[in-house]
């Protein structure tokens, strides 16, 4: 009686595994589709700690966020899941916040839709202060 009891939650956790393996693969595929991830060339600029910990390469298109899909996972309960993206347009980067709970900033001021990103400004993602570098 025990076996049939245990047959049966193994079945069905073996056929939630099975949806949640689609569920991401399907997830990956239309982001894809969509052109998030679509241009993976590196790029001279990078994102760096200020404290100098950890620096980032970015590629034409570069999401930050607390996601493992993220390029740039940041780990901080204030960055959200899909937090900014950073897109280089001919020789100019522009960051976008991507309507998250507590903002982007740059040089301390906050961001609204698009804004234009130079070298060594301040970008500030929640808690998080990274340094752009071009």
């Amino acid at each position: 009686m025990y076996y049939a009891i245990a047959s049966q939650i193994l079945k069905y956790v073996l056929i939630f595994l099975i949806y949640l393996f689609l569920y991401r693969v399907f997830k990956i595929v239309y982001m894809d589709i969509k052109g998030v991830r679509y241009e993976r060339q590196i790029t001279a600029a990078k994102l760096s700690f200020l404290n100098g910990e950890r620096t980032f390469n970015l590629f034409e298109v570069t999401t930050i966020g607390r996601s493992e899909e993220c390029d740039i996972v940041i780990e901080s309960p204030y960055v959200s899941a899909r937090h900014a993206i950073i897109r280089k347009r001919g020789k100019r980067f522009y960051i976008q916040d991507l309507n998250s709970t507590n903002g982007t900033f740059i040089n301390g001021k906050r961001i609204k839709g698009i804004a234009k990103i130079r070298n060594n400004d301040v970008i500030t993602l929640g808690d998080v202060d990274l340094k752009f570098i071009l």
